[in-house]
């Protein structure tokens, strides 16, 4: 049984190589994956039953790993793509597609968020992959603030993108912290990772094996812990080893506000993880999570 918290105002970084359970977990917790026991909580609220769109209204949102396959419909114009999501919490009138609308916040998210198109109706498969990028996350920090945004998913969410595009990614995830929502970076670049990361959880063939407090990391300890070399102590704070990465600014971190723990293992090259996670929350955090769940397989869930 490993546990590690996830305060509210703070990024958590998933480290991990890929295939040990990453995905599964954003999925899951996400409600894209049906789990065969256990639950999913969000500020106190058991959501396991809830559709994505039900997380999605109580302030739960996720960045896919494929942009293309999972973040956008490529036949669609820019800002149909943008409002994908957001359209129950902008429109007017239930199951109404409010064109004129749409193009306006097509149009604003351009401008704000520095999108390179031509216009709001360009079909989203011409645009570049980090332009792509660019509108998914600006759909989700929009969404955030439409849902009072509790909890950011961000699944390996600057693979592929150039500096400039990555720069922007991390830029939007921090605002997000400052506003005080909690976000679960998941990433398979340590170097990312011990940027933007508050604290560190190591994933192994589903288990969490470590938690690293920054804002100083240990590399050697937690790439060994991605290999799944085991070290005695489970919780470290890499601020007393030698072997660190250069210090960022220390932040003021709230209060723990989560406890994620888990049970049970799988083999690394199963494509699901059998696991336990179980969040206790204290009341009067902005970013309370619960989830025990045991996944299985990979049934997708939509709406």
């Amino acid at each position: 049984d490993v546990a590690f918290d996830v305060p509210r105002g703070l990024i958590v970084g998933m480290a991990g190589i890929s295939g040990n359970g990453q995905k599964e977990v954003a999925e899951a917790l996400a409600g894209l994956i049906e789990f065969e026991e256990g639950e999913v909580r969000l500020d106190g609220e058991e959501v396991s039953n809830l559709s994505v769109s039900g997380r999605i209204a109580r302030g739960m949102s996720l960045l896919p790993q494929d942009r293309i396959e999972e973040g956008i419909l490529p036949g669609l114009s820019l800002a149909e793509n943008f409002v994908l999501g957001l359209h129950p919490h902008i429109f007017r009138r239930r199951g109404v597609f409010e064109r004129e609308a749409a193009f306006e916040l097509g149009r604003n998210a351009i401008a704000e968020f520095n999108i390179l198109a031509r216009n709001e109706h360009v079909p989203a498969a011409h645009l570049s992959g980090g332009n792509i990028q660019k509108t998914i996350v600006a759909r989700s920090v929009m969404l955030a603030h439409k849902t009072g945004g509790k909890l950011m998913i961000a699944n390996n969410p600057t693979r592929g993108l150039d500096v400039m595009a990555a720069s922007f990614v991390h830029g939007r995830l921090r605002e997000l912290r400052t506003g005080g929502a909690g976000v679960l970076l998941i990433s398979e670049d340590l170097d990312e990772l011990c940027l933007m990361s508050d604290r560190i959880v190591v994933i192994y063939a589903g288990e969490i094996l470590g938690a690293f407090d920054g804002p100083e990391y240990d590399i050697y300890r937690i790439g060994a812990l991605m290999a799944g070399q085991t070290i005695s102590v489970r919780r470290l704070s890499a601020a007393a080893s030698p072997k660190t990465l250069a210090p960022r600014t220390r932040r003021s971190i709230a209060p723990s506000s989560a406890t994620i723990s888990r049970q049970s293992r799988m083999a690394p090259s199963e494509p699901s993880i059998g696991s336990l996670y179980t969040v206790s929350a204290p009341k009067n955090r902005m970013m309370p999570l619960r989830s025990s769940l045991t996944l299985a397989g990979s049934t997708r869930r939509t709406g």
